[in-house]
């Protein structure tokens, strides 16, 4: 089980029913729903009156999820050795009422002996029809992977260079009072970006890649094993509060989860950071 130390729990918040933002209708159910199915399961059997930042466990049958706060200079959560995934909620106050987007950046060093990775992991769940009126007719599901470069180029200060499954990654979101953003407009995009310890890969060209006798191998120049982006749409809370649900794959080392919330009826955002320990 995570090792973490009950989190002071904001007052102020009546948690009845938590819906996950994912939770569409005309689609299947995703790992988004389970998490928060399961989370919610947990808030009704310990009749918790108010919401945490995030709820995590080591099993989605877990009975003791572990409620932590998220201030702005981020949280922390400790996860045994013997854990290998951690299933997380994310949950957001009705207090903010207006739809947006909820983007979980994940980075899970690669230790000593690991092998650092030169792709990152791009998924958005499936955006059904009639949902969001900027994308009136959905969105369907991304689950892929891109070079690292790529994501790199696509969310960098010069504006991007384009790539048509990060282009398809993002989506549109609904801002006051009937005008829509995309978040890689403008400084959002720049939002998407990994930390200053994720850096380029050298040499990472089309001829390296596929004929790699022209010259030397290219060269990964960080130390991470898994770099992952997930974008999910939150529809306005119509209850209590929405929820996003994530994993996050574990070795023996630290990850660091990156938690960007938009929306609030204009372009603002802000981030939340959640340290997992070893």
């Amino acid at each position: 089980m995570p090792r973490v130390s009950r989190a002071i729990i904001p007052a102020g918040l009546a948690v009845l029913s938590l819906v996950s933002a994912a939770a569409l209708p005309a689609r299947a159910q995703t790992m988004s729903d389970r998490i928060c199915a399961a989370a919610q399961a947990h808030l009704a059997r310990s009749n918790q009156l108010v919401a945490p930042t995030f709820l995590a466990a080591a099993s989605l049958n877990s009975r003791t999820w572990q409620a932590i706060s998220a201030p702005v200079t981020g949280a922390s959560v400790g996860a045994a050795d013997n854990v290998r995934v951690l299933y997380v909620a994310y949950i957001r106050p009705r207090s903010f009422e207006e739809a947006g987007a909820v983007a979980v950046r994940i980075a899970v060093p690669a230790g000593e002996h690991g092998k650092p990775t030169n792709e990152v992991e791009v998924y958005r769940p499936a955006i059904a029809r009639g949902t969001n009126r900027c994308e009136p007719v959905g969105r369907y599901e991304i689950d892929t992977t891109v070079r690292l470069n790529q994501y790199i180029d696509y969310h960098g200060e010069s504006g991007g260079r384009a790539n048509s499954t990060l282009e398809d990654f993002h989506f549109s979101y609904p801002v006051y009072p009937r005008s829509c953003v995309k978040t890689d407009r403008g400084a959002l995009r720049r939002t998407f970006a990994f930390g200053s310890d994720v850096t380029r890969t050298q040499g990472d060209t089309l001829a390296q890649r596929y004929l790699r006798f022209v010259g030397p191998a290219y060269g990964v120049t960080h130390k991470f094993a898994r770099l992952r982006s997930e974008l999910h749409y939150r529809p306005a809370a119509q209850l209590n509060a929405t929820c996003i649900g994530f994993t996050v794959p574990l070795n023996r080392n630290p990850a660091t989860v990156t938690i960007g919330d938009y929306g609030f009826g204009s372009i603002w955002w802000f981030d939340r950071t959640l340290s997992i320990q070893r």
